[in-house]
Order: C-alpha cells, then sequence, then structure tokens
C-alpha cells in the first residue's frame, strides 16, 4: 500500500508540473522566435551574436542587470525581446562609473541601444519591465557586435 501511495503521489506531481512546463515551453519559443529574427536582421547588416542571450523573468516594475566585457573600437547593438505578455521593456547600459551611456526608454517592447565604447572594460545592462499583463514576463538580451 505504501509503494502505491508514493507512486500515486508521484505521479499526481508529474502532472501538475506539466502545465508550468509547457508554459514555459511556450514562452521559451516566443523569444526564440524573436531572437531568431534579430539575428537575421542583425547578421544582414554586418553584425554577429557576441554575448547571449541573456535571460530572466521580471514582473512589472521589475529590473535586472547584466555584466558585459566591452571592446573599444568595436560598434556593438544590444537588443532586448519579451514575451507575448509583455508590452513595454526598456534597456539601459552603465560604464563602472555607474554613469548611462546608452538606453532605450521608447513605449515598445523590443529596446535596442547602439553602443560604441571609447574603452576596453564592462558594462552593465539593464532591463526594466514596464508592462506585463501576466506577471512574470520572460525576457531576453542579446548583444551583437561588428568589427
Amino acid at each position: 500500500m505504501l509503494k502505491m501511495s508514493a507512486a500515486l503521489i508521484a505521479a499526481i506531481a508529474c502532472l501538475a508540473s506539466a502545465p508550468a512546463m509547457a508554459q514555459s515551453n511556450e514562452y521559451r519559443q516566443q523569444l526564440d522566435a524573436q531572437l531568431q529574427a534579430s539575428r537575421t536582421q542583425f547578421q544582414g547588416e554586418g553584425y554577429s551574436v557576441a554575448a547571449g542571450p541573456f535571460t530572466g523573468a521580471l514582473p512589472a516594475g521589475g529590473k535586472e542587470r547584466f555584466t558585459l566585457p566591452v571592446e573599444q573600437g568595436v560598434s556593438y547593438k544590444i537588443v532586448g525581446i519579451c514575451d507575448n505578455d509583455c508590452t513595454d521593456v526598456d534597456m539601459r547600459v552603465f560604464n563602472l562609473n555607474g554613469e548611462n551611456i546608452g538606453e532605450d526608454v521608447l513605449d515598445d517592447d523590443v529596446p535596442i541601444v547602439e553602443l560604441q565604447p571609447t574603452g576596453t572594460g564592462t558594462v552593465q545592462l539593464e532591463a526594466n519591465m514596464i508592462a506585463c499583463s501576466a506577471e512574470p514576463c520572460y525576457h531576453a538580451i542579446e548583444v551583437y557586435w561588428k568589427r
């Protein structure tokens, strides 16, 4: 009887997690499709993927930071995307002194920041989820460069 109960509990746990896994896969597919469209666009402009995707999940009003090494003399395009429940996400780039050196704070869900560093080092990418209708909203940031 105890073995049957353990098996039943395991089966119920698997069934309970199935909707969450399906939902996670749905969001992953949304992000993957948008990332592929961005790659196609930027590769057509002579850029290649330099870093990412950096992914996360944020509620409306939530912020998340990622560190990125950059090189002087290289042109970067940094694109943010989010799932279909998101209607506005902003992105900012800060240098080591905490100064804002690039941003896209337009009312849209695909922020793009162009960056041409004046030195080699690291920067902080900040994603800010402005509007999310079904929290959390899943997002990704991918970095492209042209050398």
